[in-house]
């Protein structure tokens, strides 16, 4: 019975783990309701998801406002682009929708299809890499689009991961009280866990491979 409940123990580390993500999930619920500091609160959210998958920091609550604070304008600017590029390709889906007809609203859905695709992909690896590395707004922006691009199958999970809970309502609607449960006590917190362990391996692989590239350069 000691071992099971030890500290080193497996279920205390899962159980460990729950706790810490309930609340970083609380964390990032409340520090996201002014909408604007969601970018901010993604990227703590990040930030200390990265610590504990690469066991940096115990300390949730200061890692999630160090975080906060120090990522805040770039955060904030990389959330507001995306904020404004989402509506504007929204609006241009509905417009090509309601005005155009035949190949040239065939053509001109593709067109923003494909520039939809490419913003869930910078959405997905830009809060990480502005979490872990310093850059501008742009080149972060930039490198999240290469790493989604160059770690394709890790983006295609990526996408599985995120879609899985906020999908299982739409085809089972019985589900979506439990659904709304977890979101409430550590969905976004596991979920954001869970894929940084993917970009945390899409980034070594990616470091790897570049450290390869020089060695035999030289």
């Amino acid at each position: 019975m000691n071992r099971i409940f030890g500290m080193d123990s497996g279920v205390m580390r899962f159980l460990t783990l729950v706790a810490n993500l309930a609340i970083l999930n609380v964390l990032f619920i409340v520090c996201s309701l002014p909408v604007v500091t969601l970018g901010a609160s993604l990227t703590a959210l990040n930030y200390v998801a990265l610590q504990m998958i690469r066991q940096e920091d115990s300390y949730i609550m200061r890692g999630f406002f160090r975080g906060f604070k120090q990522n805040f304008l770039q955060a904030t600017a990389i959330w507001l682009i995306l904020l404004a590029a989402g509506i504007f390709l929204w609006l241009d889906y509905w417009s090509v929708s309601q005005y155009f007809t035949g190949a040239m609203r065939t053509v001109m859905l593709v067109g923003l299809t494909v520039l939809a695709v490419m913003w869930v992909m910078v959405f997905l690896y830009v809060f990480a890499l502005q979490a872990r590395y310093e850059n501008t707004v742009k080149q972060t922006m930039k490198n999240a689009l290469f790493m989604a691009l160059l770690r394709l199958p890790y983006t295609v999970v990526l996408v599985l991961i995120d879609a899985l809970l906020p999908l299982l309502p739409v085809f089972l609607p019985q589900t979506a009280p439990m659904v709304l449960f977890v979101w409430m006590v550590c969905g976004f917190a596991a979920v954001a866990y869970v894929g940084d362990l993917l970009v945390n391996r899409a980034f070594l692989k990616t470091f790897e491979e570049e450290r390869e590239m020089q060695e035999q350069g030289e």
